[in-house]
């Protein structure tokens, strides 16, 4: 959002909590343009998954050594 003085602010979001700006009279409300992404080859899931469970394999192994 743009104010009319030129002040800009912005949505904040915080894990399930969020707090919108002030609409003042002559305020600007800007709405960006949505990014389209190319949804994921199944070559970069397994690659997520298996750096995933990688990881989990050696947290699992350190915590056993405890």
């Amino acid at each position: 959002m743009v104010y009319a003085n030129g002040d800009v602010e912005t949505r904040n979001n915080f894990l399930f909590f969020s707090a919108s700006p002030k609409i003042e009279p002559g305020a600007e409300i800007v709405v960006p343009q949505k990014i389209e992404r190319p949804p994921m080859t199944p070559g970069e899931r397994i690659t997520i998954l298996s750096s995933v469970v990688s990881m989990a394999a050696v947290v699992i192994t350190a915590m056993s050594r405890f």
